[in-house]
């Protein structure tokens, strides 16, 4: 008759978890267990440690494992791996071997292998033997239920972060998509598809448990999610450029005509007079104008007119001088320059008479109809620009002062003074005349 070991298990494993949809997360563990927050699992509780007073009563002393506590007597050993067999009880006097064990040639009692024979045990169990007898195993995997070796249902143990799949004897665990399965075997870790070639087309962003793809500025993400599109700003509306809008993968430049230069999205006209870039002579000065620019002699004074010896750019013809008879006593050079204007009328230059003075404004040059003087005043009047003209255009204007009819000859008089843009003329009336020669510079837009 073998030698059968009689074990106390006072704390069961839990009832087993009805099947049911697996939450997202678990917290919760079934009994002998507890939940630990730092590696998100459910781990064993070790009762044997928890007393006093000792889980095992009397002589019993304890043994932890997974889910639960055994009570053994003192002298019953764990079957662990194989230990050396003990030596064969010797034959005793009366010629009989113990049961389990038989008679050896050489007068010793030697164990029976009770598993080499017709097998003991049921076909779900495994046949262990041992001196003086043997036991009934369930394999790894399975458990004893009354006579015979069901499967161990492993997944009611929540031993998985994410889902599990039980299988006969085994069980193993599985991750959501995003997510691959830790070395562990139970865990599981985010998934870094950027560095893996996710199919986005420029810019790959990873999340937890996924990934997004992102667009450069100047594109935009297109409805499948990957695939990035130029954005053409040029054709989002009109005005983002001041003159011209070219577009180009994931950006825009801004164009100016010749003589300008770009300021974000604004023109800004060149100054090639205090650039040094005009390309005058020596005998010539610079007038930068809009869009381009002027070269005129440097001598402003045409003969037989001298320059003021105390009004700057004011030219005079000395008295007594046979050519200077029918010619204006005082001569004002000017030079004006000014974009392109869309919408006349527009004032342009200022004239200023003396007071009380009885003296006559003329306009003469330009376009027919396309300038005209305004009276603002009995002393001033305004040059206006009455339509548009097409530029780029250089006009010359002489505006003359006159005397009024029948006047008789003024005095020597002091030269006229002039502010920009404001003129103010010869004080006296007589039949010496004052001229204001503008020259005015229109440029092809209006900026």
């Amino acid at each position: 008759m073998g030698l059968f070991l009689f074990l106390l298990l006072l704390a069961p494993f839990g009832a087993p978890v009805p099947d049911a949809e697996e939450p997202e997360e678990y917290t919760e563990c079934t009994d002998g267990y507890e939940w630990d927050p730092e590696t998100e699992h459910c781990k064993d509780i070790d009762e044997c440690s928890l007393g006093p007073p000792p889980p095992c009563r009397g002589a019993m002393k304890c043994l932890n494992h997974f889910g639960g506590y055994l009570c053994l007597p003192r002298s019953a050993d764990v079957i662990g791996p194989a230990p050396l067999a003990p030596p064969p009880p010797p034959l005793p006097d009366r010629g009989f071997c113990p049961p389990g064990f038989s008679p050896a040639p050489d007068g010793t009692c030697q164990d029976v292998d009770e598993c080499s024979g017709p097998p003991p045990c049921r076909p779900s169990q495994d046949c262990i033997n041992l001196p003086g007898g043997f036991e009934c195993r369930c394999p790894p995997g399975y458990r004893h239920q009354r006579t015979e070796c069901v499967d161990e249902d492993e997944c009611r143990f929540r031993w998985c972060q994410h889902s599990c799949a039980n299988s006969p004897g085994a069980f193993s665990c599985r991750c959501h998509p995003g997510f691959r399965l830790g070395p562990d075997g139970r865990s599981c870790l985010d998934v870094d598809e950027c560095s893996m070639g996710a199919r986005c087309s420029q810019r790959c962003l990873n999340t937890f448990g996924s990934f997004r793809c992102r667009c450069r500025s100047g594109f935009l993400l297109q409805p499948d999610g990957a695939g990035c599109e130029d954005v053409d700003e040029c054709a989002g509306g009109a005005g983002l450029c001041q003159h011209r809008c070219q577009n180009s993968p994931g950006a825009f430049t801004c164009l100016c005509p010749p003589g300008y230069g770009v300021d974000g999205v604004t023109c800004v006209d060149v100054d090639e007079c205090s650039e040094g870039t005009h390309g005058c002579s020596g005998a010539q000065s610079c007038i930068n104008t809009f869009g381009g620019h002027r070269c005129v002699p440097r001598e402003l004074c045409p003969a037989p007119y001298v320059p003021h010896p105390s009004t700057p750019r004011t030219c005079v013809c000395p008295g007594g001088l046979r050519a200077c008879a029918p010619r204006p006593r005082w001569f004002l050079p000017r030079f004006l320059a000014l974009p392109n204007v869309p919408d006349p009328p527009r004032g342009l230059f200022q004239i200023q008479r003396p007071p009380g003075s009885p003296q006559r404004l003329r306009l003469r040059g330009g376009p027919p109809g396309a300038f005209r003087l305004r009276d603002l005043s009995n002393q001033s009047a305004l040059l206006e620009l009455t339509r548009p003209l097409p530029g780029p255009l250089h006009v010359v204007l002489d505006v003359e002062l006159l005397p009024p009819h029948g006047a008789p000859p003024p005095p020597e008089a002091p030269p006229p003074t002039e502010t920009t843009p404001i003129l103010e003329a010869p004080p006296p009336p007589g039949p010496a005349l004052a001229l204001l020669r503008l020259h005015l510079s229109l440029g092809e837009h209006p900026f």
